[in-house]
This record gives structure tokens, sequence and C-alpha cells, in this order.
């Protein structure tokens, strides 16, 4: 994962780390949500004293060579 625009108000790093999946009830995979596995994690963090809107966008390539490309909108309060 990488960040292709950085949010104009604050940070984001990305980590790899322990995340845990969410498949539906209606997936065989459900019981996994369980279990940590291996991942990615960006987190925001707003400059110092900043409230307002941001967003950034970020490029996520996975093991099979697919990407997906997301904007998203960040209200900070």
């Amino acid at each position: 994962m990488r960040v292709i625009s950085a949010p104009s108000h604050g940070r984001v790093s990305i980590v790899r780390t322990k995340v845990f999946p969410q498949f539906p009830p209606s997936n065989p995979r459900y019981h996994c949500n369980a279990r940590g596995v291996m991942g990615v994690k960006a987190t925001y963090v707003s400059r110092r004293g900043y409230t307002g809107p941001d967003s950034v966008a970020l490029e996520a390539i996975f093991p099979s060579g697919e990407y997906r490309r997301a904007g998203f909108g960040i209200v900070v309060r």
C-alpha cells in the first residue's frame, strides 16, 4: 500500500501489522475473522490543533498483482 495523494492537514503512516479479516457470516471463511493475519494498516493523524475536512488517496497492490486505488474523505473534530 502507498499514499498516492497525501492529506493536506495531517499525515498517513502505513505499517505491516496483524489485522483481522472481516468476512460476512454467509462466507465459508467467516470463522477466520477471529484469527489475526499479517496485513497492512494505514493510520491518519491530523496536524495538532486542526479541525475540518481532509482527504487522502491510497493505492493497494495485492499478492495476486491486482491493484486498487481509493480516496477517503476525513472529518477531523
